[in-house]
């Protein structure tokens, strides 16, 4: 599945935590595998789909980035949460 410009391998009542939805967000399909049978999309697959479902829209933890030069007092600090949405496939 292509999501976002990403290809995530998915599977039935999984979970993914990725980068944040947009409102307008398009699921495609681009290989479907049922037992041994494969079905390969050039590039997508039309009578394939998923459909997920939104549980939640938070963000991420926070991740610490410092910098500092030896010697001088030199000290920055910056903090980041990054924007994501965790979904779960449906079917």
């Amino acid at each position: 599945m292509r999501l976002n410009g990403k290809q995530y391998v998915v599977k039935n009542d999984q979970s993914l935590k990725l980068d944040r939805l947009s409102k307008d967000a398009v699921v495609e399909v681009l290989l479907w595998q049922e037992g041994a049978k494969i079905e390969v999309g050039t590039p997508v697959l039309k009578d394939r789909s998923v459909k997920i479902e939104l549980i939640e829209d938070k963000l991420d933890k926070k991740v610490n980035v410092s910098r500092f030069k030896a010697k001088s007092r030199y000290r920055k600090h910056k903090g980041h949460r990054q924007a994501i949405s965790k979904i779960k496939v449906t079917a």
